[in-house]
C-alpha cells in the first residue's frame, strides 16, 4: 500500500509497529477506563470513550479486560480480598503464614495505589514465595468472551493490547515492598529474594504459555512501569533482562511483538533496551515528566517501535502550543517509521476533546518522512 492510500486505523497501527509504510502518523490519545468522559463538558460527559475517540477521528489502542483469556487457580494457598471503607485489603494465605497488601483507589486515574506492602521481613519473603509457588493459570472461555467484546467494539478503528504480567523485580518494587524498602530487602535477603523471583517467574511463564495459545489481542504487553527513579540500570540488567528474554521467546514464537509499558525515566536504559528483545516501548514519555525525547529513543533504539513521545504537561497547553512542540520533535527525527504518537501516560482530563480533534487533524495532514 502506498502512502497516498487511505488505511484503516488498524492497518495503520499494525504497519507502524512493523516499521512499514503508512498513510499518515498514527495518533492515540490514551483514555484509561472511563475516567476521561465524566470530567468533560456536554455532550462529551454523557458519551463513552469510544464515542469520543471516534468524534476526534484518532486511532484507538484499547486494553482488553483484566484476565484476558486466563483464570487463576490456587493450590494449597488462598487469597482473601475485602474492602475497608475506600481501601482494598488483600491477604496472601499460605501454610507458612499470611501477609497483607492494602491499596487506596484513585478515582481520577482509575487505579489502585499500595499504602501498606506485604513484604517487610524475611518471613514475608518466604510466605510470598510459597504463595506464588501455589499459583497457576488455565484457559478461561468466559474471560475470552469479554476480550472479544472489546475487540468487536474497536473493530478496524484500532488494535487491542492484553496485559500479561510484570517482571518479578518491578512487581516486587511496586506492590511487594515499595520503592523505599525494596533496595534494602534485595541487599539484606539476596538468596531468599532469588527464590521469590524464581517462583514469580515460573508463574508468569506458565501464565504466558496459556495466554499465547488463546489470546485474541493484537499485542501482549508487560506493564513494567520501569523508571530509573525506581530501579537502577544495574538492577534492570541483573533482574529484568534475563526474564525479558524468556518472555520474548514465548511471545515472538507466537508471532506477536514483545511489548513493554515503560512510562518513567528511561534515558539510562536506552542502550540496554536496544540490545535486548523489546520490540515496542509503550508510554515513551518526554520531559518534563519523562526524560527521553523521540530523538533520544530513535537514535539509541533504531529498531524499537516507540508509542508515546509527549507528556501530560504538554496536553494542558493550547492546541497551537501542542502542535508546535510535536512539529519540532518530529522535525528532529531521521524518519518517522516505527512511531505511534500518543499521550504516553493517560490523557489528562484538562485537555478537551476539541483540542484533541484539532491536534489530530494536524497529525492527519502531516506528511511523514518514511
Amino acid at each position: 500500500m502506498n502512502s497516498t492510500s487511505k488505511m484503516s486505523s488498524r492497518e495503520r497501527l499494525l504497519a507502524a509497529i512493523e516499521f512499514e509504510e503508512i498513510d499518515h502518523l498514527p495518533f492515540w490519545p490514551k483514555f484509561y477506563g472511563n475516567s476521561y468522559p465524566p470530567s468533560q463538558q456536554a455532550p462529551f460527559n454523557t458519551m463513552d470513550k469510544y464515542e469520543i475517540y471516534r468524534w476526534i477521528g484518532c486511532d484507538i489502542i484499547e486494553w482488553v479486560p483484566m484476565g484476558g483469556c486466563v483464570s487463576q487457580v490456587k493450590k494449597d494457598v488462598d487469597l482473601e480480598i475485602k474492602m475497608i471503607e475506600e481501601e482494598m485489603e488483600i491477604t496472601f494465605i499460605t501454610s507458612a503464614g499470611s501477609t497483607k497488601l492494602r491499596m487506596a483507589y484513585d478515582a481520577p486515574s482509575q487505579s489502585w495505589h499500595p499504602i501498606i506492602h506485604p513484604i517487610k521481613t524475611l518471613e514475608d519473603i518466604k510466605i510470598m514465595t510459597d504463595f506464588f509457588n501455589g499459583l497457576r493459570y488455565e484457559f478461561s472461555a468466559k474471560n475470552l468472551e469479554k476480550t472479544q467484546e472489546v475487540i468487536d467494539i474497536v473493530g478496524d478503528d484500532g488494535i487491542t493490547m492484553e496485559a500479561v504480567g510484570e517482571s518479578p523485580l518491578m512487581a516486587f518494587v511496586e506492590y511487594g515492598a515499595g520503592i523505599a524498602q525494596a533496595p534494602l530487602i534485595l541487599m539484606d535477603h539476596e538468596e531468599a529474594m532469588d527464590e521469590l523471583f524464581d517462583a514469580m517467574q515460573r508463574m508468569y511463564l506458565q501464565k504466558l504459555e496459556v495466554t499465547v495459545e488463546h489470546s485474541a489481542a493484537d499485542v501482549l504487553i508487560f506493564v513494567e512501569n520501569t523508571s530509573t527513579t525506581m530501579i537502577s540500570p544495574t538492577q534492570y540488567r541483573r533482574y529484568c533482562v534475563p526474564h525479558f528474554e524468556q518472555y520474548a521467546e514465548i511471545i515472538k514464537g507466537a508471532g506477536k511483538p514483545f511489548t513493554v509499558h515503560m512510562c518513567g525515566h528511561l534515558k539510562a536504559l536506552l542502550g540496554d533496551l536496544d540490545a535486548g528483545p523489546v520490540d515496542i516501548v509503550e508510554a515513551f514519555t518526554s520531559p518534563t515528566i519523562g526524560n527521553t525525547s523521540l530523538l533520544d529513543g530513535r537514535e539509541a533504539c533504531p529498531d524499537i517501535c516507540l508509542m508515546g513521545g509527549t507528556n501530560a504537561t504538554l496536553w494542558m497547553q493550547s492546541p497551537d502550543e501542542i502542535i508546535e512542540q510535536i512539529d519540532k520533535d518530529l522535525a528532529e527525527l531521521p524518519h518517522h517509521r516505527g512511531l505511534v504518537l500518543s499521550s504516553a501516560g493517560v490523557m489528562t482530563p484538562l485537555c478537551t476533546p476539541e483540542t484533541l480533534k484539532t491536534v489530530n487533524q494536524w497529525i492527519d495532514d502531516y506528511e511523514p518522512r518514511l
